[in-house]
């Protein structure tokens, strides 16, 4: 092992999987139809996957030593995705249509991400400046696409008023309502 590459910490593996999830979610979310794109869009998918990253690290540190250390966080990760999917019911059921049909597929992305990826990343000699510029491209993209959205623009134009009444105008409503 070179000086300029070390393996990747556990908890930086994990980060790595959040990220590479997150990406592959943000992506994939675009075409699905949000329950509200203020608070369910890119940006949100990606920090969800990096926060989920940065757990499935946590417990990657924990597991990795013992025999059966790459299992244990595959069933680690599946019960993360069992909560996430009731989490997403009580979200359906209280607040806004579409979350479970949002959600689910988008959780489902970064849950293997995070149960498969860390064991592989951790073995991995890389540069130091890869993990940062993972995270990074992360970031861009989950900010970056979060405008992108299925809500309707909410501008305003005239194409959208009622038309009037062929042969009145308002100067000619106003006087006939006049005594």
């Amino acid at each position: 092992m070179n000086s300029h590459r070390r393996p990747t910490r556990p908890i930086v593996a994990g980060l790595l999987a959040g990220a590479v999830g997150g990406i592959v979610a943000a992506l994939v979310s675009l075409p699905l139809r949000s329950p509200d794109d203020l608070i369910a869009n890119t940006a949100s998918v990606m920090a969800v996957a990096l926060v989920v990253g940065l757990l499935g690290g946590l417990l990657w540190q924990r597991v990795q030593g013992a025999a059966d250390g790459r299992r244990r966080l595959l069933i680690y990760a599946a019960a993360g995705f069992v909560g996430a999917v009731a989490v997403l019911a009580i979200l359906e059921a209280v607040a806004l249509d579409r979350f479970i049909s949002f959600g689910v597929p988008l959780a489902a992305i970064i849950f293997v991400a995070v149960g498969a990826l860390p064991p592989l990343f951790a073995e991995m000699e890389m540069p130091p400046w890869a993990a940062p510029i993972g995270l990074v491209a992360a970031v861009v993209v989950g900010g970056g696409l979060a405008s992108i959205g299925d809500a309707a623009s909410g501008d305003l134009s005239l194409d959208d008023l009622p038309a009037a009444a062929p042969g009145t105008t308002a100067s000619s409503t106003t006087a006939a309502a006049a005594p």
